[in-house]
């Protein structure tokens, strides 16, 4: 079953933490995202793992370069989860995968700006990738970019249950990605802003997994 990844981005803590809780119960893992770590270190990934107890816990480094170091970095204060960028070196995402087996760790390789995404994807599970995310990039959303096409690339050479989709992931999306499941769906500014988190939760779920969440 398609689960459900919560991405904090908004860079303040407090209401990071804040949000994690509300929504602990209708999310499968929750992201420390780039924005955080940045303003924060990994006093966000602490934090997050702290509050959000019974959830996987993924910290977004988007590691490009020192993989081992940075990663462990991460699965020291408490990840469960590291994200490297695909377009890193073959070195660095091994190092990552090294970081992460000496923690008991994940690893998500974002794919974000490969060019050739199917050989990419092809090299990465190779490499012993444990998931690979088709990501559209903020930037990209308002132009209209759909993460759908990058997601039918992927799933041509990667098993469902090592795909990951992230970027402008809305209700009105949610249909056409679920048929297509990916082991996960990231969700970001469309949870995490929203008026009303919870309700907007519970309908994602109820489009991924077809089944009514009280």
């Amino acid at each position: 079953m398609t689960r459900l990844q919560l991405a904090l981005d908004e860079p303040d803590l407090e209401v990071s933490v804040a949000r994690g809780r509300e929504l602990i119960d209708l999310v499968e893992i929750i992201e420390v995202g780039t924005p955080l770590v940045i303003e924060y270190g990994m006093e966000s990934v602490r934090r997050i793992r702290e509050a959000c107890p019974g959830v996987e816990v993924l910290a977004d480094l988007k590691v490009m370069d020192a993989g081992r170091l940075e990663a462990a970095l991460a699965f020291r204060a408490g990840a469960d989860w590291v994200s490297v960028l695909g377009v890193a070196a073959d070195a660095t995402v091994r190092g990552v995968l090294e970081a992460a087996s000496d923690s008991g760790g994940r690893v998500l390789v974002d794919l974000i700006g490969c060019p050739d995404i199917p050989m990419r994807a092809a090299e990465l599970l190779r490499l012993g990738a444990n998931m690979l995310c088709v990501h559209t990039a903020f930037d990209c959303q308002e132009a209209g970019v759909d993460p759908l096409e990058e997601l039918s690339e992927l799933l041509e050479v990667t098993p469902n249950e090592r795909a990951a989709v992230a970027g402008g992931i809305r209700p009105e999306t949610l249909p056409a990605v679920a048929e297509l499941a990916p082991e996960i769906v990231v969700v970001g500014g469309y949870l995490a802003c929203h008026s009303q988190p919870r309700e907007a939760a519970a309908e994602m779920r109820e489009l991924l997994t077809g089944e009514q969440v009280r």
